[in-house]
């Protein structure tokens, strides 16, 4: 070994812990709520309360394409980085929530589904282009939260390709991430998502480490209406 010589390393890919929040209705509820609505609302107090927190703790919100920039190429991620996610596509992401992350500096990322919108208790398209020009990210959360495990091979095929393609054109968006309903999905499912590009999908397995093996396995942890500000702290690396 007398002449020179270089060695070049190259990491491609890598897991991590990387908390991706997922939240659904914030709203206050009455006396006697039932299981599900604890478990899929939040208060709007504790929403304001737990995105402060991030915001004080140096918590810094990313996309789905940062993520898989990581999880994939190695791409660096910022210092404590941490995905926010809402489903469904309830009004007071506009309202409530949106407000809360332009004043904390926070990217939301926004997970649709298109027949929702323009009933009275969901966004319409009007105030969606908005949150989407402002910078939030907008996924697929099914055409009309059908059950997919549950759905011909056809009607999975329309779910993950018309809502994708109405979100992009009425939005002028990329839309490459997706949102089980429900949280099911399968191979089947999981095939339909790769051939129409998409690059992350999300269960709600309740879990903080994201795997570049499982892209379209990604695990997100479940905000409730009871979840404390300290538990909330904890569910944090």
């Amino acid at each position: 070994m007398q002449g020179e010589f270089r060695l070049r390393f190259a990491l491609r890919g890598r897991g991590a812990p990387v908390p991706i929040l997922m939240y659904h209705n914030l709203k206050k509820l009455g006396d006697h709520p039932s299981e599900m609505q604890l478990t899929w609302t939040v208060s709007p107090d504790a929403f304001v309360a737990q995105m402060t927190y991030l915001s004080q703790q140096g918590w810094q919100s990313i996309t789905p394409a940062q993520l898989a920039g990581y999880l994939i190429e190695g791409e660096p991620l910022p210092l404590r980085p941490v995905m926010i996610t809402l489903d469904d596509g309830y009004k007071e992401v506009y309202t409530l929530a949106y407000p809360v992350f332009a004043r904390l500096g926070l990217r939301p990322v926004l997970f649709i589904v298109p027949h929702y919108l323009g009933f009275p208790a969901y966004l319409d398209w009007e105030r969606l282009q908005e949150l989407a020009e402002a910078g939030c990210v907008i996924g697929s959360h099914g055409y009309d939260h059908a059950n997919l495990l549950k759905a011909s091979d056809a009607e999975v095929e329309r779910q993950v390709r018309d809502s994708q393609a109405v979100l992009a054109e009425r939005l002028k968006v990329t839309v490459d991430a997706f949102a089980y309903p429900y949280g099911y999905y399968d191979q089947r499912i999981m095939a339909a998502l790769e051939k129409h590009h998409y690059v992350t999908a999300y269960t709600i397995n309740p879990s903080l480490y994201q795997s570049p093996a499982e892209m379209y396995q990604l695990s997100r942890l479940v905000i409730s209406y009871t979840t404390t500000l300290e538990e909330f702290g904890r569910m944090l690396p």
